[in-house]
């Protein structure tokens, strides 16, 4: 018969006590934490569970925002497909009025232009993309879906009317030198081997300087770094320009000139004794006086008088070109967007499958207006009427995708809520349960604190006793 030392009761109590620890420890956790495992160890068939239930949930999840993502994608594709066929029924429009015995040949070219614009509008709308990436170009993720070729541009003349003659009429010297001048002198304006005779208007006379006014225009610039100089008729006093007596600005009508000219752009100046091109440096607008100052990058070479039928031209070339071919640039792929486990939904197709045909018909049909032919006006519209047919199917499936995502959403939407319920089963407590059983565990420890020191007492008792 083994012998019962003290060592041993005391032994046997510890692991009872420590049991009960393990128990409350484990149900303060659930407590405190609302959940009934919190570590893989503690129960691992539930962890497992747990852990599938939250990963379910999590690609649900994935899957919905797929769902919205491609219910977005397809609402924008969806509208560029109404768009087009609202375009294709105009073009049916304008090729009926076309074909009307009653057009001017003016009406045509009214109606072409229409046509070419529609082009346009086509254009801008299949190669639109949804967050950078090109809708209608097939699997490319960037790029456009078509290009054209465009015709060339028109050359055009802008002109401007000048609001005053370019002054060339003051002279600028020291105010010393000045003072050797007065109002209605006769002075002789040099430049090297250049002169001419001008009489003096008037003298002012601002700080160190004095500017002098002419009487008429000068015939030509005269420039400080060419030794310009002003002398009196005898030439007995000789005084240097500290400024160049040139042009630099030219004054125009603000309405004419908004949008129309800026620095850097080249301009024209020009009157009945022929003209020079120079440089625009800067635009200064005057809304209260309704004129422009354009500021020259260099001085103007000679006077030039409105009443010499002076004016400022403009070369530009008008309209970037009529659309004459387009070419799509994509690829075949179809783009695809996982919506389930095993359901993909199609999101981008190939555009030449449906719009090359758009932008062939309306490129022959606004050729046939433009020519007024009133044969190949009546097979470019039967064949618009097939086109059109043709984006409509395209819409109508697209519209049951959107259907379709929809369906899916709110379906995998229900299997998510499902499967959080029933995770919250399997991985949270009731609080209710948990609560009576930590009082419990705190009970039976004390209980076991209690019963252990009183065991322990009357061992110790008993040893003593018997030896």
């Amino acid at each position: 018969m083994p012998k019962v030392t003290l060592q041993t009761i005391g032994n046997n109590l510890k692991k009872r006590i420590e049991l009960r620890l393990g128990a409350l420890e484990k149900a303060q956790m659930q407590l405190s934490t609302g959940l009934k495992v919190d570590k893989p160890s503690a129960d691992p068939g539930r962890a497992n569970r747990i852990l599938d239930l939250k990963a379910n949930i999590a690609q649900s999840e994935q899957f919905v925002s797929n769902t919205e993502h491609s219910e977005a994608l397809m609402n924008v594709s969806n509208g560029a497909y109404q768009g087009v066929s609202d375009v294709l029924f105009r073009a049916q429009d304008l090729a009926h009025m076309a074909m009307s015995d009653t057009n001017s040949s003016s009406d045509y070219k009214y109606y072409a232009a229409e046509i070419g614009q529609l082009i346009e509008s086509v254009l801008d709308m299949v190669n639109i993309d949804f967050a950078g990436t090109p809708l209608f170009a097939g699997t490319k993720t960037e790029g456009v879906a078509f290009e054209t070729q465009r015709g060339s541009t028109t050359p055009f003349t802008r002109q401007y009317a000048i609001l005053s003659d370019p002054s060339l009429r003051t002279l600028e010297v020291s105010a010393g030198d000045g003072s050797n001048f007065n109002d209605g002198d006769e002075i002789v304006l040099s430049s090297g081997d250049v002169s001419e005779t001008v009489l003096i208007e008037s003298i002012q006379t601002v700080g160190d300087r004095s500017v002098i006014t002419v009487t008429g225009q000068l015939t030509r610039p005269y420039f400080v770094d060419g030794n310009a100089q002003i002398s009196n008729a005898d030439g007995s006093i000789v005084t240097p320009l500290t400024r160049d007596a040139a042009v630099g600005s030219l004054v125009l009508p603000l309405e004419q000139v908004l949008n129309t000219i800026e620095s850097g752009q080249l301009i024209r100046i020009q009157d009945v004794d022929g003209g020079e091109d120079i440089l625009v440096e800067s635009v200064e607008t005057d809304i209260l006086e309704n004129r422009a100052v354009i500021r020259l990058k260099h001085s103007l070479q000679r006077s030039y008088s409105i009443a010499r039928g002076a004016e400022v031209l403009k070369n530009e070339e008008v309209g970037i070109g009529d659309i004459i071919g387009v070419r799509y640039t994509g690829d075949n792929g179809t783009k695809q967007e996982r919506v389930g486990r095993n359901s993909f939904v199609p999101t981008g197709v190939p555009g030449s499958i449906v719009f090359q045909r758009v932008f062939d018909h309306l490129i022959d049909l606004r050729n046939a207006v433009r020519n007024g032919g009133m044969g190949p006006i009546g097979h470019v519209t039967r064949m618009l009427e097939h086109t059109t047919v043709q984006v409509t199917v395209h819409q109508t499936e697209v519209g049951a995708r959107i259907n379709r995502l929809h369906t899916m959403r709110s379906r995998l939407e229900d299997q998510i809520m499902g499967l959080k319920g029933f995770l919250q089963k399997v991985e949270e407590i009731d609080m209710t349960t948990a609560l009576i059983e930590y009082q419990t565990q705190q009970a039976l420890l004390s209980a076991s604190l209690s019963t252990g020191s009183q065991l322990m007492a009357s061992a110790s008792s008993l040893l003593n006793m018997f030896g």
